[in-house]
């Protein structure tokens, strides 16, 4: 068992950084594919999964390592997960809607 008192070094915070940093980029150039950048309404079904999921893996090393989650217990881990996925769903859920309307 890890100690529960370990926290992340500089490298692993610098690299978790730069990690973040281009899937940010890659959120962003996923956006943009299709040159229209005007309305989020635009966006094809697999842009919006495939930005949603960059972010779940945002969120993950997030909550992993800037907030050492990754030492707590697993029933914190799967309550913050659940809570990555429902915002998640929902945001994907007011796409879905908003592309009907």
């Amino acid at each position: 068992m890890s100690d529960l008192n370990t926290q992340p070094t500089r490298p692993a915070l610098a690299l978790t950084w730069a990690l973040l940093a281009g899937l940010t980029l890659g959120s962003m150039a996923t956006a943009l594919t299709d040159g229209d950048a005007a309305s989020t309404a635009a966006l094809a079904g697999t842009q919006v999964a495939l930005i949603l999921a960059l972010t779940a893996v945002k969120a993950r090393q997030i909550l992993a390592v800037y907030l050492n989650l990754r030492t707590s217990t697993a029933g914190w881990r799967m309550l913050f997960g659940a809570f990555v996925l429902a915002i998640l769903g929902v945001v994907l859920g007011g796409h879905l809607l908003v592309g009907v309307v």
